[in-house]
């Protein structure tokens, strides 16, 4: 049976493949793709762009030799990550992830990467093993409580800072150790760092990067697990409203909410949603609450 593997690599790692495979090189007619080979069990391409596909009976065996060496953090660290900022309806939650040497690898081989890439089923599939054996901090916000602080002026960057802040110092205190924490950036350091002025414990040894969920296994495992009690929680919510809530914010999810609110009344729509968004706008028309 053939399989065909995708992964992205760093500059480093596409080297040390380019030296490897040089003994199967082959030539190729494809001004995107920087070198090829092919084995007895796999081919390999290696894009310009970073990316490696893998091609064979081999294929999956074969790219699990540098899913660990692609990742930029390879040393123990924590990542942070976060889900439901984008979605009207739901929670925001923040999990905080440590990972060593020995579970990046463990991670690694249960499938672990951009959870952007990663379908519901296989959240689903892969978050309970992480579970059992990763040190993690995770916070929910409900939208009541998100609702609340928006109104004492708290905007949306300024509650991820918080609870990335609050998820960072509890896993520090768990694992008792003082290790960098990699966050996948959404504003500028300062920025960051201003909105917790006030606060009793500021986290330091900090590492903010863009997409981090492809740089760091921290990262990467902490948005699973964000994203995996992210769809529990929807769950919860359809089972109590006997509905399945849109996500994201687009204008299927005005539609729904205009529904919603013949059922439940507006009163109800503080508990589900996030009404700073523009879609409270286009869902009440007339009406105030």
């Amino acid at each position: 049976m053939n399989n065909t593997i995708t992964i992205k690599v760093n500059d480093e790692t596409k080297a040390k493949m380019i030296d490897f495979y040089d003994y199967a090189k082959i030539e190729v007619n494809n001004p995107y793709i920087e070198f090829a080979a092919k084995t007895d069990d796999v081919r390999i391409n290696i894009y310009k762009s970073n990316k490696v596909v893998f091609q064979g009976k081999d294929a999956i065996n074969e790219s699990k030799i540098w899913e660990t060496l692609s990742w930029e953090y390879n040393d123990e660290h924590i990542g942070s990550d976060e889900v439901g900022t984008g979605d009207f309806f739901g929670p925001m939650i923040v999990t905080a992830v440590y990972l060593n040497e020995e579970n990046i690898k463990k991670v690694s081989d249960l499938g672990v990467q951009d959870s952007k890439n990663l379908t519901d089923d296989k959240i689903l599939k892969i978050v309970p093993q992480l579970l059992e054996f990763i040190p993690y901090s995770l916070l929910i916000m409900d939208n009541e409580k998100y609702n609340e602080m928006n109104q004492k002026g708290y905007n949306m960057n300024n509650l991820k800072a918080q609870l990335h802040n609050h998820a960072i110092n509890t896993l520090r205190k768990k694992i008792k150790k003082d290790v960098k924490a990699v966050i996948d950036q959404f504003c500028l350091p300062q920025t960051y760092y201003k909105y917790l002025l006030g606060n009793p414990k500021i986290a330091d040894n900090l590492v903010f990067t863009t997409k981090a969920e492809s740089k760091s296994p921290s990262v990467a495992v902490a948005s699973m697990i964000s994203r995996y009690r992210f769809l529990l929680k929807y769950e919860e919510m359809n089972e109590k409203y006997k509905t399945t809530f849109p996500k994201g914010a687009g204008h299927h999810v005005d539609e729904f909410g205009k529904e919603f609110i013949k059922k439940h009344g507006v009163e109800e729509l503080r508990k589900v949603a996030k009404l700073n968004f523009e879609n409270l706008k286009n869902i009440l028309t007339n009406k105030l609450l």
